[in-house]
C-alpha cells in the first residue's frame, strides 16, 4: 500500500442551489460528528472538550463564508466549480498514543 493516497471527494461545476447542498452536507457532517465525539467523550470520560468546541466554531464559520458564496453566485447567474480531495498519509505513531 502507498504511503500517501489522494481521493477526489468532489469535482465538478454546480449550479449555487447543488454547491450548496453538498458543501452544508460535507460541513455539517463533519459538525455534527465533532457534536457527537466531544458529547460521548465528556459523558463517558469526562474528557476537555475545548478543542472539538473550537473546530465545531471553525466550521459554524466555514459555513456562513460558503453560504456568502453561494449568495453571491445566485445574485450574480454564477456557476461554481467545487474540488475537493481528500490525502491520507501513514505517519508513525506518538510515543504512548
Amino acid at each position: 500500500m502507498k504511503s500517501n493516497d489522494n481521493y477526489m471527494l468532489i469535482n465538478g461545476k454546480f449550479n449555487p442551489e447543488g454547491a450548496a447542498k453538498v458543501l452544508f452536507a460535507l460541513v455539517n457532517s463533519k459538525i455534527n460528528y465533532h457534536n457527537l465525539e466531544a458529547f460521548s467523550n465528556h459523558e463517558r470520560h469526562g474528557s476537555d472538550i475545548t478543542k472539538a468546541e473550537k473546530r465545531i466554531k471553525e466550521l459554524q464559520i466555514m459555513n456562513r463564508k460558503i453560504k456568502r458564496a453561494i449568495d453571491y453566485a445566485i445574485k450574480n447567474n454564477k456557476e461554481l466549480e467545487v474540488n475537493g480531495t481528500i490525502n491520507i498519509k501513514f505517519i508513525d505513531k506518538r510515543n504512548g498514543k
